[in-house]
């Protein structure tokens, strides 16, 4: 399940931001393209979350694996 949520992360963070952003930019050049803005500021805020979150655990496995390699060694 965390090796998932690592990279899906990884991977979908990403693709989210981009894709909203450009779905964004899109939706503000039409005329009447606010249907679904709800859900694709949605998916763009999820997108940043999961960017953040990712790198706040990989932040946090870099510190601990010193003392775990110690443990084990």
């Amino acid at each position: 399940m965390v090796t998932f949520w690592c990279f899906g992360s990884i991977l979908f963070g990403p693709a989210a931001i981009i894709m909203g952003h450009i779905a964004l930019i899109r939706m503000n050049s039409e005329e009447g393209g606010d249907q679904g803005k709800g859900k694709l500021l949605t998916g763009l805020i999820l997108g940043y979350v999961s960017l953040v979150l990712m790198l706040i655990a990989a932040v946090v496995i870099a510190k601990l694996m010193p003392s775990l390699l110690q443990q084990g060694g």
